[in-house]
């Protein structure tokens, strides 16, 4: 609905339908990316806490 408004092919029904409408698929689109990002910043730390224990492990040393 929200690209056949955008490509008037359909006539919108109000402004703030089609507000609504392009935040909707917005918000769709980027639920791959939010995942991505939640999966990125866990591995991250879990990198982080081990990277710290290796140098602390060399500084015992």
């Amino acid at each position: 609905m929200a690209l056949m408004v955008l490509l008037n092919m359909a006539p919108p029904a109000s402004w703030g339908t089609v507000v609504l409408a392009v935040l909707g698929v917005l918000v769709l689109l980027n639920l791959p990316t939010a995942v991505f990002v939640v999966v990125y910043r866990t591995t991250r730390r879990r990198f982080a806490e081990r990277r710290n224990m290796e140098l602390r492990d060399i500084q015992d040393l």
